[in-house]
C-alpha cells in the first residue's frame, strides 16, 4: 500500500568546536612583529580599530594573530587589544 505521509528530512548539523575570538586594536598605530617579544623584526602596523583573529593567546602577555582582512599576520602585545564584543563608549557587549 502506498503511503501518503512524507518521511521527515534530516539534517546534519555542523559546529564549531571553538569559537572566533575577535579583538580590536586600541592602540594608534601599533606593530606587528615577527615573534612573541619587541627583539623581533616589526613585520606590519595596525591602527586603532582593525579587527583581528587571535591565533594563539597563552597568557604570556603576546598574542599570535592576524588581521581579519587577511593581510597581516604577527604577534602584537595583548595590552593593545581589547575584547570586540564590548563597545568601547559604553562597556556594553553588542550582540553578533
Amino acid at each position: 500500500m502506498l503511503s501518503l505521509i512524507a518521511e521527515p528530512e534530516t539534517f546534519e548539523v555542523i559546529t564549531s568546536s571553538s569559537a572566533q575570538d575577535v579583538r580590536i586594536v586600541s592602540g594608534d598605530r601599533t606593530n606587528v612583529r615577527g615573534g612573541l617579544s619587541t627583539d623581533y623584526e616589526v613585520v606590519g602596523r595596525l591602527t586603532r580599530g582593525v579587527e583581528v583573529e587571535v591565533l594563539d593567546d597563552n597568557g604570556d602577555g603576546w598574542i599570535e594573530m592576524r588581521s581579519l582582512d587577511g593581510v597581516t599576520f604577527g604577534w602584537m602585545a595583548e595590552f593593545l587589544l581589547r575584547d570586540s564584543r564590548i563597545s568601547q563608549n559604553s562597556g556594553i557587549v553588542r550582540a553578533n
